[in-house]
């Protein structure tokens, strides 16, 4: 009896040490930033922002004096190419025109009588050169050729009559919208005062104001994307236009005139605000990188690295990298990487070799 249990205790006491022992941890997961890796052409991207306004704008005035008898349209209205506008009173213009008409046919008869009557003396001179003397020829010549100066006289002067009589009525140059009338029926107008402004938000283009050193980079080809803060998912290319030459003196900037061509039928109307984005390729940077923020770097041994997540145990493997170009906001690198692998974007020198990593956030 005494030999039996003499047996039991020691099984016991390994029974219960077993029992004591702590079940080993499973490794930690860490949850990191990552990002898809993609081949690039090294660049920076430039945003300057901006205003629309209308490629057609116009005020328009009458180029001569008088009362408006007539304005048929109304701010907001919209017009087309030819359509009469505004007109003064054509009265006293009608009666100018009509005097300049009948002083034409008044000299264009003494023109006739005046070369009818030195034709005569002519005929007459060849038949009894004794009977008409040479200065009444010359004299009967010299009022047919002041006729006939008189007559483009007249002319010219009746053209400007009715040019001025043309000038009573505006007509809209282009299909538009009227954004401001400066002037009421019935009240006098003089010429060279505006009257109405007309915008065509068929064609619209974006002022910009761009630094002088970045001057350099926008070239007749250069494409920029712009965004309208109306607009904020709809896709707008932007054509250079025009560089001004006159810079702000107080920024130090250049107008720079983009023409505007929306991926899609939206109303761009002026004074909208938004800025454009030109993307610009480094010099001597031609073949394409991975581009990936600046805290994605690590450095070990002296070599700069990156984490790469390996698809199928999701634990972290360290990969040498050589920066061919570092800004700011990027780094460009090369190395023995590849497309579509996950990298780690942020946090990177705080991670190990083989540790197991959950996805937090995949940047594009």
């Amino acid at each position: 009896m005494t030999h039996s249990k003499l047996h039991i205790l020691p099984l016991c006491a390994l029974l219960l040490l077993s029992a004591c022992e702590t079940p080993p941890e499973p490794p930690k997961v860490v949850t990191v930033k990552a990002q898809k890796l993609e081949r690039v052409v090294a660049s920076d991207r430039h945003i300057f922002p901006g205003q629309t306004r209308a490629v057609d704008r116009v005020t328009l005035a009458f180029r001569v004096s008088g009362p408006l008898v007539e304005r048929p349209v109304f701010v907001g209205d919209r017009v087309k190419q030819g359509q009469i506008i505004a007109r003064i009173d054509p009265r006293d213009f009608e009666v100018r025109l009509a005097n300049k008409e009948a002083q034409v046919d008044k000299i264009e008869a003494q023109l006739r009588f005046a070369k009818s009557d030195y034709e005569r003396v002519i005929r007459i001179q060849e038949k009894d050169p004794g009977a008409i003397s040479e200065r009444l020829v010359d004299e009967k010549r010299e009022f047919w050729m002041e006729q006939q100066a008189a007559l483009k006289v007249a002319e010219a002067e009746k053209d400007a009559a009715q040019d001025e009589l043309s000038y009573t009525y505006l007509e809209s140059p282009f299909d538009g919208i009227v954004v401001a009338t400066y002037v009421e029926n019935h009240e006098y107008v003089k010429a060279n005062q505006p009257v109405i402004r007309i915008l065509n938000n068929n064609q619209a283009e974006m002022m910009i104001d761009v630094p002088e050193a970045q001057l350099r980079n926008i070239t007749a080809k250069s494409q920029f994307n712009v965004r309208l803060d109306l607009y904020p998912t709809v896709k707008i290319s932007g054509t250079l236009k025009e560089i001004g030459t006159e810079p702000n003196r107080a920024t130090r900037t250049y107008p720079v005139t983009l023409l505007l061509k929306p991926s899609k039928p939206i109303d761009i109307f002026s004074g909208m605000t938004g800025d454009a984005a030109l993307r610009v390729k480094y010099k001597g940077l031609t073949t394409p990188v991975f581009k990936l923020p600046v805290t994605s770097l690590f450095s070990q041994d002296g070599e700069d690295k990156i984490w790469v997540i390996d698809s199928e145990t999701s634990t972290l493997v360290a990969k040498k990298v050589e920066v061919v170009k570092m800004t700011q906001a990027a780094t460009y690198v090369t190395g023995d990487i590849q497309p579509g692998e996950m990298a780690v974007s942020a946090g990177a020198q705080f991670l190990k070799p083989g540790q197991k990593v959950h996805i937090w956030e995949a940047t594009p």
